[in-house]
């Protein structure tokens, strides 16, 4: 289950975040629905649920997949309090759907924080073209 030599003392004294993203919202630039073809905006809610973050805590996502572009992949929230929660909502993520996506086609994206020492991933799925709509 891993490699190297495991530092016990290290795991249970340092002071570390866990972030991890929830909530997620993909509009177009009108705030719609994104559809293919669209410029979409990407939104995510942030919670810490350990340590606080510093300032330079930075959230980038990439993918794999040929069915988006990721055209802003990075963003500097700042520093995440532990408990607190933010949401991007001045800075979204932002992405280009391919216009031939196939209907409910799944997308794996890869979450990256970085924050001086602490470095984590989450891997994240969604359908940029679902065969139904979400009424809010």
């Amino acid at each position: 289950l891993g490699k190297g030599r495991l530092d016990v003392f290290e795991a249970v004294t340092k002071a570390s975040p866990s972030i991890r993203a929830l909530n997620y919202k993909l509009v177009n630039e009108l705030g719609n629905s994104a559809e293919p073809g669209d410029n979409a905006l990407l939104y995510f809610d942030f919670i810490n649920y350990l340590s606080s973050s510093s300032s330079g805590l930075t959230i980038s996502i990439s993918t794999t997949s040929t069915d988006i572009t990721i055209t802003k992949g990075s963003i500097a929230p700042g520093a995440i309090a532990s408990g607190a929660t933010v949401r991007n909502t001045i800075t979204p993520f932002e992405l280009s759907i391919n216009s031939s996506v196939g209907e409910n086609t799944p997308v794996i994206l890869t979450i990256t924080y970085s924050d001086g020492s602490y470095q984590d991933t989450q891997s994240f799925s969604f359908v940029p073209n679902p065969s139904y709509r979400d009424i809010d």
